[in-house]
């Protein structure tokens, strides 16, 4: 999957072939957790060679308990050399340089795992091909696409030749070697080779490599040079990219290791020679002692960052520019054999022709993030569960002044109504608890008294003020709570996500922008294991050109509204419920709070009640599903899909089950139907009776009356309780009884 996404991200920025002229797409970072690998043998994909079962190389017998493979000194010392190998590969500075940066595949070839042997000392003496399979790159079909390909070509060839058969009727030899089975004569007899034409093989050339990264590593041998004159779609170089052109710069030179070892002089002066190709011995001990001021004879990498960002500008680096993530070589075979707990890709699509600067140079607008992420099931396993997010966040010079007048105007709306008087509240909180915690109610009045003394101090609690308590119920008071606390979080979620590097700058960058890119990466550029970007407020102010009303409009959304959770979403909804009190101030409409009301007790014990059944077929389910289906492979993923099937969403419980053909799938379709008789057919009909009855009894103002003033007494009792003050309506409701009943027998 990650192959095929990143192919398409390179050759077709994740929209279509057709308009990478205005869609662009960067692998913008790579996560991978815990990589192991185990006791495995990389070079052969065979256990170690001190393992009995699969040594091929010793002869001989043994007992059924004995080991003889282990204490063979050349066994020992074999296995020892490959599981030291593995634990190299698996390491996360190599992950970090080869797997999350990735290779230039003009020097490592896709598939090639010589040239990855060769020049990488951890992959020592050698990886197996499976574990860097060419057949994973160019859309997840390379091998196969290439080899289609090469037919059309030599059919394409055959039929301009007009010599598709020879004398003797038979194929020609290039078609009896590609489909030999197709044949039944004597191939030893046949016509010679139609010579292909040269643009004709040009042709196929490059329309071989448009369609991908690269080609296979033998594809010197069909005619092409892959290796000299690798092809890459369009948009795989970024010229502005000095980050990533200083990190393969330091890199190739000093490594990713976390000691930060450094460079000595020679290689210090080599590397300087890259970017500095007019360095002579003359010049040299200038360079150097302007790099290296405390004499230490070893370059440091933050010593090489000083010294890059002054001289920054008269770097000379390759026309093409920074090879992109995603169009590297990442080994992404590797899983495989390392098997991480997590891995995750994120990749930046941008629509770049947004509005123009004034260098007449488009900014980039449009922004969609793409998230595949990957959890292991089990340690060791190599098995996955995949999961995919998209989202996108507002276009960079969209917002006006009319966006800067609502904004203000919610703010202000914001603060006058709710925001004040719960930050009041909020800042008096605990005074309060503790008042209604200790507070004292007269033990010789009335119910009615003792149940107004009380929800006046816990009113206090909620409205410090006492100025909304005074007109509002105490149920919309608790909203508004609410609804300050959830606007408050979002606001700090925003803010955070604005001073976070999660951006990657597309098209061409200015010089501002090139100068904070730099910044804002020095500890990935020197190889430290960091990610890389620049946050929303670097971006707005150095890489547009925003500016007066703008510039404050994108400012403040940015740091008070953008945020990829859903806070914002959640407070939106509190305002709406908010807005519903509204229809209690009607008579057409109030029976629906009334009606809603008088259910609420009933409907909360229903949905325990439910809770509780849709909780125990959960369990049944992933006791004896969870190993054939995915959607019930635990309790959590089991529920949500029962709670789904309940309401009509049938899919996902189906999902991969064929019923009458194979045993399980028969199993869940009855297990589903017991489960609709229980939880659709009788529980939900409960829900709907209960509804229906708070409805009628709303209808009938005695009777809703008389249940009104029962809730009330039910809910004073409960809160009553909760703060330790229950025995005093107890008290009360028993000397009422008695003083009742009193009555009754004087009147008899």
């Amino acid at each position: 999957i990650m192959s095929f996404y990143n192919d398409l991200c390179a050759s077709q920025s994740s929209i279509s072939a057709s308009m990478k002229a205005n869609w662009n797409c960067k692998l913008f970072d790579i996560k991978v957790q815990e990589p192991g690998g185990d006791n495995w043998d990389p070079t052969t994909n065979r256990a170690l060679p001190d393992v009995d079962k699969d040594n091929p190389v010793m002869n001989g017998t043994r007992g059924i308990l004995e080991a003889k493979a282990r204490f063979n000194k050349t066994n020992k010392e074999l296995a020892k050399a490959h599981n030291y190998e593995i634990k190299q590969i698996c390491s996360e500075n190599f992950f970090q340089t080869h797997f999350i940066i990735g290779d230039d595949p003009r020097k490592i070839p896709l598939g090639d795992v010589n040239a990855f042997s060769q020049r990488v000392r951890e992959v020592h003496p050698g990886l197996d091909p499976v574990f860097d399979q060419f057949w994973l790159h160019n859309q997840g079909f390379g091998g196969m696409k290439q080899m289609l390909n090469e037919i059309k070509e030599e059919v394409r060839e055959v039929k301009e030749s007009q010599k598709p058969l020879d004398h003797a009727g038979r194929l020609s030899t290039r078609l009896q070697r590609r489909s030999p089975w197709l044949l039944d004569v004597d191939t030893e007899i046949g016509s010679e080779e139609v010579p292909a034409k040269p643009e004709a093989k040009a042709e196929a050339t490059n329309a071989t490599a448009a369609q991908g990264l690269a080609s296979p590593a033998n594809w010197s041998e069909s005619g092409g040079n892959m290796a000299k004159d690798q092809i890459f779609p369009s948009g795989c170089f970024d010229p502005g990219d000095v980050a990533g052109l200083l990190r393969d710069l330091w890199v190739s030179h000093a490594g990713t290791d976390d000691s930060d070892r450094g460079l000595s002089e020679e290689d210090a002066k080599g590397m300087v020679k890259e970017v500095f190709p007019n360095v002579t011995g003359d010049t040299w001990p200038q360079y150097w002692e302007e790099m290296n001021p405390d004499g230490d004879l070893k370059l440091s990498g933050e010593e090489f960052l000083v010294f890059a960002e002054k001289h920054l500008k008269d770097f000379q680096w390759p026309i093409q520019g920074y090879l992109n993530s995603e169009c590297r070589n990442h080994h992404f075979s590797l899983l495989s054999l390392c098997k991480p707990q997590e891995i995750s890709a994120h990749y930046q699509v941008a629509f770049v022709p947004g509005k123009k600067n004034s260098a007449g140079i488009y900014m980039t607008q449009q922004r969609i993030n793409v998230v595949l992420s990957f959890k292991q099931f089990t340690d060791q396993s190599g098995w996955y569960r995949a999961n995919l997010r998209i989202f996108n966040k507002s276009c960079i010079g969209s917002k006006t002044t009319t966006t800067v007048i609502l904004m203000v105007l919610t703010l202000t709306l914001f603060s006058l109504l709710t925001l004040i008087d719960s930050l009041v509240t909020l800042i008096l909180l605990p005074l309060n608890l503790y008042r209604i915690l200790w507070m004292e109610l007269p033990s010789d009045s009335s119910i009615e008294e003792i149940e107004s003394g009380f929800w006046r101090k816990l009113l206090q609690g909620l409205d410090a003020r006492g100025v909304a308590s005074r007109f509002l119920p105490a149920l919309i008071v608790l909203s508004e709570r609410l609804l300050a606390l959830g606007f408050i979080i979002s606001v700090v979620e925003a803010g955070k996500e604005s001073l976070m590097n999660t951006v990657l700058p597309f098209g061409i960058l200015s010089e501002k922008c090139m100068i904070m890119w730099f910044r804002a990466n020095k500890g990935w550029i020197i190889g430290r294991n960091v990610p890389r970007g620049i946050n929303m407020i670097n971006y707005i102010n150095e890489c547009t050109e925003v500016a007066g009303v703008d510039y404050l409009a994108e400012l403040f959304f940015e740091v008070l509204f953008e945020d990829e959770g859903c806070f914002h979403a959640l407070v939106v909804g509190l305002i709406i419920l908010r807005i519903l009190e509204a229809f209690s101030l009607s008579s057409r409409l109030n029976w629906l709070p009334r009606t809603l009301f008088l259910a609420k007790n009933k409907l909360q014990n229903f949905l325990l009640a439910y809770v509780c059944l849709v909780a125990g077929f959960s369990l049944i389910m992933t006791l004896y599903f969870g190993d054939i289906f995915q959607q019930f492979s635990s309790l959590q993923e089991s529920f949500c899909t029962l709670l789904l099937y309940s309401f009509g969403s049938t899919e996902r419980a189906l999902y991969g089950s064929q019923p009458f053909i194979e045993v399980g799938s028969s199993h869940l379709h009855a297990a589903l139907f017991f489960y609709t008789v229980f939880a659709v057919t009788i529980i939900l009909n409960m829900f709907t009776t209960i509804v229906i009855d708070a409805f009628a009894a709303e209808g009938d103002p005695e009777r809703y009356e008389k249940i009104y003033k029962e809730e009330m007494q039910s809910l004073t009792m409960r809160l009553l309780q909760v703060f330790g003050k229950g025995h005093l309506l107890n008290k009360k409701s028993q000397l009422t009884r008695q003083e009742s009943s009193e009555d009754d027998k004087a009147e008899t």
